[in-house]
Parts: C-alpha cells; structure tokens; sequence
C-alpha cells in the first residue's frame, strides 16, 4: 500500500543554479483570525508601528514556513513507515493492516485528547475548515502535534492545513510574548505566519490573501493596510517552500484544447450538482455528530470506534476513500473510464463515509484536501457520463461546487482548484464558483449548531 497524505511534499533533488539543493511536500485553537484593528484615519506612511509589523511579519514567515514543512515531511516519512515499510517487513495482509491501523490511530487519538494539558486545538468542522476562533498559546502545541500526526498517519480524511493553523498561530503567540510585543502585534504575527503556511500549502501567495481577504471579510479603504503584512509572509513563505520542496500537480491531467459553448453548459451542470453534493455532505454532517454526541462522555471509545469504522470503510471501498485525497483525485480521475460508473459511486460514497467518520470522530486536519476530493470524484463520474467533456474541466468544476459549498470562500476555491487541475480552464471555474455560490447562498454551513 502507498501513502496517500494531504500536503505530500518531497525534498528537491535536482540541480539549482549549479548546486544540488539537499535534504528528503474541537476545542480551542488558533484561527484564520480577523487582522489587528488599524485606526481609519491614518494612512500606510503616518504609522510608524504598521513598518515594524510589517518587518516582523516577513521575519516570522521564514521560521514558520519551516516549521510547516518539516511537519509535512514527518508526517509524510511517517506515513511511508506505517503503510508501506512495516507491513512489508512484518508479513501482514494488507486487509489487515487496513483495518488495524485507523483504529489503532483512533484510540490514540482518544488518549491525546483525554490526556494532552493543553488542549488538541479545534474541531474539523470549525471555521472555514482551518479551526476555531480562538487564539491559542505555547500549551497546545504538544496536544496539537501529537493528535494531528497520529491523525494523518492513522488514514485520517483529513489535510494538514487545519492543525497547522493552530501550530503556526500558537507559534506566533509565544514570539511574540517573549518579545513583549503589543495586542496588535501579537496578532498580526500569528496572522503571518498562517499565511506563510497557507501559501506553502496550496501553492500560491494568492491563495493566502484569498483566504485571508474573504474568511474575515474585510472592506474599504483599510483592507490592504490590514493584510499586507500577510501577502508579505505568503510570498517569503512560497519561496521558502519552493526551495526546498518538489511539487507533483502539474500536468496530472490531459491537457485543456480550448472551450466550446458545451463546455459551459457542462461545467454549470457539474459545478450545480457537486454544490448540491456538497450542502447533503453538510446535512449527513450535522446528523452524524448529532448521533454521536453522547460518546462525547468517553473521547476514547469515541475515537477508537471512529478508527475501526475508519479502517472498515477503507477495507471495503479501497484505500483511495483514506487520507486527504490529495494525491488520489488524479489518479481516480484519470482512471475514470477503466474503473467505471459503479466503482467511482463506490469511490465516492466511501471517501464521504470516510470524511464524515474522521470530522465526527475526533481525528484533528482539515477538511479542504478531502472535500475536494469529492468534488473531483463527481467531476470524474461526470466523463463517465458525457465522455466528450474534457476531463480537466470537469474535475475542476467539481472542485469548486462542493469547495464553495462547503467553505463558502469562491475566490480562494477557484485559485485552489485551477492549481490542482489547470489554470487554462479558469475562466470557466469562476462560472462554476457564481453557479455553486447562487445555490448554497443562504443555506447551512458545516461549522454550525444544529437547530
């Protein structure tokens, strides 16, 4: 069996300018929170301070970027270790180890998040898919680290971007009290290096200054005094990232001959019924944690019962429906026609079942990776359907309808989503996105309280 780990990330091997780069890609916690307050009288130039956050801010990415990827690469060389190395060494039937592992995973699980003094950061379900409200300190760390590793590496159906916002947040808290820094530059800190983290992760600065921009909601003349340490901390994060890192998207997919009016009535169609998808996944969401809330009494049986469900679900619809996806979609896609109509619904049910269990269970990551999954698997079985559709197209289009029905941040989905697949279809992503945001416009989000 392979890994299959939301941000893979492998060490850069290759030459660079003459020189070989070395090396080997709920509670409370730390949010995508709003900027610090900045008064709206004032101009860039008139605010002395606003220099030293700025200064402090693309300081701060550095280590932070870091620090993300050397998770990523933990978890990453971990999860070669337990899926592939000791199964091999040990004998045991991969229909075995595909069951024992998630629960094993799942009770551990449990007992971090009973034990851990400090808390294992906010469910999955919170916030835009990267955690609570909450600004966390120095105490959550250990509980963070510890139950999203064993989280990832357990099979989990869940992305790092989640328990990497609470680290890299809590990170820029502790900085910033041992410095002795102000409210406002506390926060602006945390805020940096969150974004570093998100521009390392899903592969462009402006997929950072999306989030950022629609998750606190931000308008007017202040927006860009508010934000522009953090484009600065996601550019210097990107090139840290893009030193050391090898990145595998690129030509997953046939490449893209150019649109015709089919095209766009194949992507509203697509992006409409991945929306559709999406807001059912929140409403089976809501009534699965619901169902489950009285083990909320004993986090352990919880945790250990959602592994074994996890383990089970992996055995039966394939090892694909594991992990965050992000690595699998292309795969799955570009099979689309070898595994048919029936084993993409297979597919696709197991990777919802998979998700539901790992959000609901008490498994710490984000959901982003995983939800796109979902989308790409229905664009997949959209080909299945209408072969004629470019392939490209249709994973993206259902991308974006269940990203934006989910997450409720079109800009940031569309940028996400032509990344994964092409940015040559992105014109027509950004139909999907108005198509998907029209209909979800309104309607439950999966971070809410059920009535």
């Amino acid at each position: 069996m392979s890994p299959r780990v939301g941000g893979r990330i492998t060490a850069k091997k290759a030459a660079r300018a003459g020189g070989a780069a070395a090396g080997s890609g709920t509670g409370s916690g730390t949010a995508a929170a709003a900027p610090p307050p900045v008064d709206e009288s004032l101009t860039i130039r008139s605010q002395r301070s606003w220099y030293g956050i700025v200064v402090l801010s693309a300081l701060f990415a550095i280590p932070a970027a870091i620090a993300v990827i050397l998770f990523v690469l933990v978890v990453n060389h971990g999860t070669e270790l337990v899926w592939e190395t000791l199964p091999a060494q040990l004998g045991i039937a991969p229909e075995i180890w595909i069951v024992a592992i998630p629960t094993l995973a799942g009770l551990l699980v449990g007992l971090i998040i009973r034990f851990a003094p400090g808390g294992v950061g906010p469910r999955p379900a919170a916030g835009h898919g990267l955690g609570g409200d909450d600004h966390a300190g120095g105490r959550v760390l250990p509980g963070v680290i510890a139950v999203s590793v064993v989280s990832l590496v357990g099979g989990a159906s869940l992305g790092p971007e989640a328990p990497l916002v609470t680290i890299i947040g809590a990170m820029g808290a502790v900085v910033a009290g041992r410095l002795g820094l102000p409210a406002q530059a506390k926060a602006a800190l945390s805020i940096a290096g969150i974004s570093s983290m998100i521009a390392g992760i899903f592969g462009s600065p402006m997929a950072s200054v999306l989030l950022l921009t629609e998750a606190v909601a931000q308008s007017g003349r202040a927006l860009y005094r508010r934000i522009f340490p953090a484009i600065i901390a996601a550019c210097i994060g990107y090139f840290v990232f893009d030193l050391v890192i090898d990145r595998d998207a690129e030509g997953a997919y046939p490449a893209f001959a150019g649109w015709a009016v089919g095209d766009v009535v194949a992507t509203v169609v697509i992006a409409a019924a991945a929306a559709v998808l999406g807001l059912l996944f929140v409403r089976a969401y809501r009534v699965v944690d619901v169902a489950l809330r009285p083990l909320d009494r004993n986090v352990v049986v919880k945790a250990l019962l959602g592994g074994l469900a996890l383990g089970i679900v992996g055995l039966l619809a394939g090892e694909e429906v594991l992990f965050s996806g992000e690595h699998t979609i292309a795969p799955v896609a570009n099979e689309a026609a070898a595994l048919g109509l029936g084993g993409l619904l297979v597919i696709l049910a197991g990777k919802v079942v998979a998700t539901l269990i790992s959000l609901a269970t008490g498994f710490r990551g984000g959901r982003i990776f995983p939800v796109m999954f979902l989308g790409g698997a229905l664009g997949a079985i959209a080909t299945v359907l209408a072969p004629e559709v470019p392939l490209v197209l249709a994973v993206g289009a259902g991308m974006v309808g269940a990203g934006v029905a989910i997450f409720r941040l079109p800009l940031f989905v569309v940028v996400f989503a032509a990344f994964f697949t092409s940015v040559d279809v992105i014109a027509l992503l950004v139909v999907a996105a108005v198509v998907a945001y029209v209909i979800v416009d309104g309607q439950p989000e999966l971070g809410d309280e059920p009535a």
